[in-house]
């Protein structure tokens, strides 16, 4: 079968996967080439920048008026080039490991509060004299250090054993070397890319565990907080983005959890007052914001515990 009718199949079947079409146009190599003879590599790549955002457009992940802030990062991403960068191609592919570290953060910080309801010693805690004042803020910043030794502990011992196998190279490449079937239009190396990601797992871990903070002060035992936490984990990964419109894409992008089906290739853009941001500053912003409100809310709860309800 031709593999333009099979596009248009697939197409009409309802097969929208930017990366599965991605693969299928990258196979038909000798119609690459034919249609690339004369041209300017980068005048090329352009055009499917601008095919890659009429695509975005088409299925509502960003608006038309929002094309423009993706033209104007494509423009400053030059001098492409190949070569091995197998480490970092791992530390990026192994994000996904982000599903199963927040589960066990969970699971360390659901007592904090919970625990204290849980074996009566909440009565005697709150009666001290930093019981309703410090001993909430040393408890929330002991459960940050926790999820902080967790998840940075484990991110060295794997980046660790992908470093002795596969060696640094490749540091300096531009990320557009990950994928090149699809247009890629941030302009970092692949290093950059790296410490974005696991910046932004970071961030998600820390979000999970004010959340999880917040239900310790306020459930009588750890058990309920790690059950909840469980389906605030797992339910989000059976949300799917083509089953909404454009603002529930916007959303669903936000949850930690999601934080795992975080790609390069995608065209996700946010409107805050006078500018338009990118997915990961979007990110940043609404971690940030949540882990203030949350802990905040969980010392608060804690101070005003009845004892003995």
């Amino acid at each position: 079968m031709n593999l333009r009718k099979l596009e248009s199949q697939l197409i009409a079947e309802g097969i929208e996967d930017e990366r599965q079409l991605g693969i299928l146009k990258a196979l038909n190599m000798k119609e690459v080439f034919q249609k690339s003879i004369g041209k300017d590599f980068y005048q090329s790549r352009s055009e499917q920048v601008r095919i890659a955002l009429d695509r975005s457009v088409k299925y509502g992940i960003i608006l038309e008026d929002q094309k423009d802030y993706w033209l104007k990062k494509d423009a400053q991403v030059k001098d492409l080039k190949l070569g091995n960068f197998r480490f970092w191609r791992n530390m990026i592919d192994s994000a996904g490991w982000i599903i199963l570290i927040i589960p066990l953060i969970c699971v360390g910080t659901a007592p904090v509060f919970a625990g204290e309801y849980q074996c009566r010693a909440d009565s005697l805690l709150l009666t001290m004299r930093y019981g309703k004042s410090r001993l909430a803020g040393a408890k929330i910043l002991t459960a940050f250090l926790y999820a902080t030794a967790v998840y940075w502990g484990i991110i060295l011992v794997y980046s660790g054993i992908y470093l002795m196998i596969c060696g640094p190279q490749g540091a300096v490449l531009p990320i557009q070397a990950y994928d090149t079937s699809n247009s890629i239009s941030y302009n970092m190396t692949m290093w950059q890319a790296v410490l974005l990601v696991v910046f932004l797992n970071y961030g998600a871990v820390l979000c999970m565990t004010a959340v999880t903070l917040l239900l310790s002060s306020v459930f009588k035992n750890s058990y309920g907080v790690i059950i909840v936490d469980f389906l605030l984990v797992l339910i989000p990964n059976f949300l799917y983005e083509n089953t909404g419109g454009y603002l529930w894409k916007h959303v669903l992008a936000l949850l930690p959890p999601k934080i795992s089906e975080f790609r390069f290739t995608d065209y996700m853009v946010y409107h805050i007052p006078g500018r338009v941001i990118g997915l990961p500053s979007m990110l940043a912003v609404v971690y940030i914001l949540c882990i203030a409100v949350f802990a905040l809310a969980s010392g608060y709860a804690f101070k005003k515990h009845q004892v003995n309800r």
